[in-house]
């Protein structure tokens, strides 16, 4: 079985042609520390020849467009049908779990049967709960931005007066993943986050409720209720 959580758009600036535009880049990691390559929507309504030298980043990606640079609920079936199903496709077939927000484009119906149709199971994480259980967020996305500003600068010093195009972009972006994305550095968030391994009892906020009765070793908060919730549908998933 395949468990992989796909993140919320980790939304880049970048100054190419002259002016600032803005990207979405979709990653998808896995509990086993497996990466896959970035779904990445470029901001405009056609692709350019210009944008995708060969060889690196460009051979792996899958690439998108949208006047927003945002994901909708076309290219969140574009995702499922032509990114996540192809390269997580198992020989022989077996059961895929794949973790998403709760965006509209993640869940909408065309997605949903699409998934059960491939025998890819979809889990909603909770209304405002990705801090706590997104393990992108939980610990991948920060250091992602910060290597990446940290290559881009290191680009810029040699280069003032150029502008940042699309290949370059491609190529630091390259280069960010390849630093950040190691097996410890995805799979830490996972237990982290308490998405797997299973933990029953989860991550805990961390103020307390101000309604909290310290003298109630009962209580629980909706945090909790949460969580109940998320690990109670990964239990009966299991139990297929």
């Amino acid at each position: 079985m395949a468990i992989v959580h796909v993140g919320g758009q980790s939304t880049t600036k970048m100054m190419t042609e002259g002016s600032r535009e803005f990207c979405s880049i979709l990653e998808t990691v896995s509990a086993a520390g497996a990466i896959i390559s970035p779904f990445i929507i470029w901001q405009g309504k056609t692709h350019w020849e210009s944008y995708y030298p060969e060889g690196g980043l460009i051979n792996k990606a899958t690439f998108a467009v949208s006047d927003s640079s945002y994901m909708d609920d076309e290219l969140g079936f574009e995702y499922m049908k032509e990114h996540f199903e192809p390269y997580t496709r198992c020989d022989p077939p077996a059961l895929r779990c794949l973790i998403v927000d709760g965006h509209s484009s993640h869940v909408s119906w065309r997605v949903v049967q699409y998934a059960l149709d491939h025998n890819i199971h979809m889990i909603c994480l909770p209304s405002k709960s990705t801090h706590l259980l997104q393990p992108l967020d939980v610990g991948c996305f920060g250091v992602l931005q910060t290597t990446y500003e940290r290559n881009l600068s290191m680009w810029l010093r040699p280069n003032p007066l150029v502008v940042l195009s699309k290949p370059v972009f491609l190529e630091i972006l390259e280069k960010t993943r390849k630093e950040v994305f190691t097996v410890d550095c995805v799979v830490g968030p996972w237990r982290k986050s308490h998405c797997w391994p299973i933990d029953c009892i989860g991550p805990r906020p961390k103020t307390p409720p101000s309604n909290t009765n310290a003298a109630n070793p009962m209580h629980v908060s909706q945090v909790d209720i949460l969580l109940v919730i998320s690990v109670s549908s990964l239990d009966k998933l299991f139990d297929h």
